[in-house]
């Protein structure tokens, strides 16, 4: 609706209709919530194993 407009010409679908578009929409955006936060969870774990390794900078010892 614009400004000083008497009559609404576009609404929103009902959201008691059975075969809503809001159900369809509310199914896929859960799906798609629950994979990317699954990858975000992944890359967390991915990236958190590192290897460590520990070098030794002494020179040896000569036994005289």
């Amino acid at each position: 609706m614009y400004k000083m407009q008497d009559n609404a010409y576009l609404l929103l679908p009902s959201t008691e209709a059975e075969d809503s578009f809001y159900v369809t929409f509310t199914i896929i955006f859960l799906i798609t919530v629950s994979f990317k936060t699954i990858a975000v969870l992944y890359r967390i774990v991915e990236q958190s194993t590192a290897d460590v390794i520990l070098m030794d900078w002494e020179k040896p010892r000569r036994i005289a």
